[in-house]
C-alpha cells in the first residue's frame, strides 16, 4: 500500500510539473532588446585602445585631429576627444555615439566585447591586415558610429591618419550634423514658409518651427531682389538664418563685393538695439572658398559681424550661390556672448544645409 501510495504521489508531481511549462517549442528564445539611443555630447568623441598603446594613440589623434572650427569669437576645436583605456570600457561608454577603438599594435585575441556583436572571423581578419579604418554603425546603441583602426605600430597610425584626415573630419562631420537635424526638426519645420519662398524667389530652406519669420521684404530697393529674416532666441543665444538675392549678377565673385553687398543689406534691413545702429561686417575677419555641394555649387563666406554704433557681433557663415542673373545668399549669423559658440552656429550650418532650388 505505501509502495502503491508513493507511486500515485510521484506520478502527480510529474504531471503538475509537466503541466506547469510553458508551451511552444523549448529551444526558443527572448527577443533580443531593442538598442537604446546613443548617447554624449555634439562633436564629443571617444577614444580608446590598450593601457600601454593609449599614449601614442593620443598623440597622433591629438596632432591629426585637432582642428580648430573656423571663424568664432574664441578658439573651440572642431571635435572634443576623449581617452579611455580599453579595459575601462564600460557598457554605458560603449553606447557612445562616436567611438574610436585603436591599436597601434594588432591583438593577439579578438576582445570579447567584439566578439559579441562582430563576426570572429571578420574581425581577426580585420586584424591580421592592419592599416586602415573600419566604419560599424549601430553595435551598441542606436545613431551609433564605431571606428576599428588597427595599425602595425605608431608610426604607422600617424602615417594613416595623416592621410586620411580629410576623409575623417568629413565622416565624423556628416554623423554629428545628422544627429543634430534629427533634434532640430523633431517638431517638424515651416512648409508653408518654404513653398513660399520656392514659388516667390525660386529656392527653399527647411526652417525649423522653433525659429520665427519676423520678416519678409518681397520688393526691395536695387540691387536687392527679396529678404527674409527667421530667428530664435534662447537664455544663451541669439540664432538667425537670413536670405537674399542680388540682381545683377557680377562677373566674377570676390570678398571685397560681398561685404559692400553684406554692409548695404545689414544697413537696410537688420537694425541694432538702439537708435542709429545696424548689422555691418568685421571686415578684417572675413574668408571665403569654392564649395560643392550635392544640388548647388557656390561659395562659402565665414567671418564675424558687428553691430555698427553699438556692442553686438558673433560670427556668420553664408553660401552666395548664382542663380542664372542673379545670385542667391543664405546666411546664419549668431549672437552669443561669453558661451561656447560652435554648437549654435553647427545648427545654423545644418539648416542651410537644406538649400534647394
Amino acid at each position: 500500500m505505501q509502495r502503491r501510495a508513493r507511486l500515485a504521489i510521484t506520478v502527480a508531481l510529474v504531471l503538475v510539473v509537466v503541466g506547469c511549462r510553458p508551451s511552444g517549442p523549448a529551444s526558443k528564445e527572448a527577443p533580443a532588446a531593442p538598442l537604446q539611443v546613443a548617447a554624449g555630447k555634439e562633436y564629443e568623441v571617444v577614444i580608446s585602445a590598450p593601457s600601454e598603446q593609449l599614449a601614442a594613440v593620443r598623440r597622433v589623434f591629438d596632432s591629426v585631429f585637432a582642428v580648430y572650427y573656423p571663424m568664432l569669437n574664441r578658439p573651440e576645436w572642431w571635435f572634443t576627444p576623449t581617452y579611455i583605456p580599453l579595459k575601462k570600457l564600460s557598457p554605458a561608454t560603449r553606447r557612445h555615439h562616436t567611438l574610436f577603438l585603436v591599436w597601434t599594435h594588432p591583438p593577439r585575441r579578438v576582445p570579447g566585447f567584439l566578439a559579441d556583436v562582430i563576426d570572429t572571423a571578420e574581425i581577426k581578419d580585420i586584424f591580421q591586415h592592419p592599416g586602415r579604418y573600419h566604419i560599424y554603425t549601430d553595435l551598441w546603441a542606436k545613431g551609433q558610429q564605431v571606428w576599428l583602426w588597427p595599425a602595425a605600430s605608431p608610426e604607422r597610425l600617424r602615417e594613416e591618419a595623416l592621410q586620411a584626415q580629410s576623409a575623417v573630419i568629413k565622416k565624423l562631420d556628416a554623423h554629428q550634423e545628422s544627429r543634430i537635424a534629427g533634434k532640430l526638426y523633431r517638431n517638424g519645420w515651416r512648409k508653408d514658409f518654404a513653398r513660399r519662398m520656392l514659388s516667390q524667389w525660386g529656392y527653399s530652406l527647411r526652417i525649423p518651427t522653433v525659429f520665427s519669420v519676423d520678416k519678409v521684404v518681397e520688393h526691395p530697393r536695387p540691387p536687392f531682389t527679396h529678404f527674409f529674416w527667421a530667428r530664435t532666441e534662447t537664455k544663451k543665444s541669439f540664432s538667425n538664418i537670413i536670405g537674399w538675392g542680388i540682381h545683377p549678377a557680377p562677373d566674377s565673385f570676390t570678398l571685397d563685393s560681398f561685404i559692400r553687398w553684406h554692409d548695404t543689406m545689414g544697413r537696410r534691413y537688420i537694425p541694432g538695439p538702439s537708435v542709429g545702429s545696424y548689422f555691418a561686417t568685421e571686415r578684417a575677419f572675413v574668408d571665403g572658398r569654392p564649395v560643392q555641394h550635392a544640388d548647388w555649387a557656390g561659395y562659402e563666406v565665414r567671418g564675424l559681424w558687428r553691430v555698427e554704433n553699438d556692442f553686438m557681433g558673433g560670427p556668420f557663415v553664408a553660401y552666395v550661390i548664382p542663380a542664372g542673373d542673379s545670385v542667391i545668399v543664405v546666411e546664419g549669423f549668431l549672437h552669443a556672448p561669453g558661451t561656447f559658440q560652435k554648437r549654435f552656429m553647427k545648427r545654423l550650418e545644418v539648416i542651410l544645409n537644406t538649400f534647394k532650388r
